[in-house]
């Protein structure tokens, strides 16, 4: 299971948004099928084939990366994780180690 914001669902839905950034410990790996919510106890919204599973910095994301993000750039992109994360855009937060998930949807 992978947590996600309600304002993702449809990009996901969509096709837009196809990567995830996450902190922590590893729990997922590649080859791995995981159901999406948006709550613990929440149903599944949708399902994903993980393809891809790295670790980088978070100050890291590209252009491209953010797009997989559903974001137009890779300052948007930070701005949302500082708020989901409940912290300050500073050049410590650049410096955060990320798994980086890339997924494909499957339903």
């Amino acid at each position: 299971m992978i947590l996600f914001k309600k304002r993702f669902i449809d990009q996901i839905l969509a096709g837009e948004n196809t990567s995830t950034r996450r902190v922590g410990k590893k729990r997922w790996n590649a080859g791995s099928t995981h159901q999406l919510k948006i709550s613990f106890f929440s149903e599944s919204f949708a399902t994903v084939s993980i393809d891809n599973v790295h670790q980088e910095k978070l100050g890291e994301i590209s252009q491209d990366d953010a797009r997989s993000e559903g974001f137009e750039t890779p300052a948007d992109f930070v701005q949302s994780f500082a708020e989901i994360h409940k912290t300050e855009v500073t050049s410590d937060l650049a410096q955060t180690d990320v798994w980086v998930i890339e997924f494909t949807l499957i339903n």
